[in-house]
């Protein structure tokens, strides 16, 4: 699994402001890249969380 570690501004902002970045996505490989990036959680709604469990593979 190949992530982005290039600062961006979401990072930059994460660090340097009070901010709390979840990131809305039950896919493994968005989840890291928006890990990586700065992220402090993720949230998912239950349609996209079925549509990853069913294809039982990160899209």
């Amino acid at each position: 699994m190949s992530v982005m570690t290039a600062e961006s501004p979401l990072l930059r902002t994460s660090r340097e402001t009070p901010t709390d970045w979840r990131n809305d996505s039950s896919d493994v490989v968005d989840l890291a890249r928006a890990v990586a990036q700065g992220a402090s959680g993720a949230t998912a709604n239950p349609g996209s969380l079925l549509e990853v469990l069913k294809a039982g593979t990160s899209r």
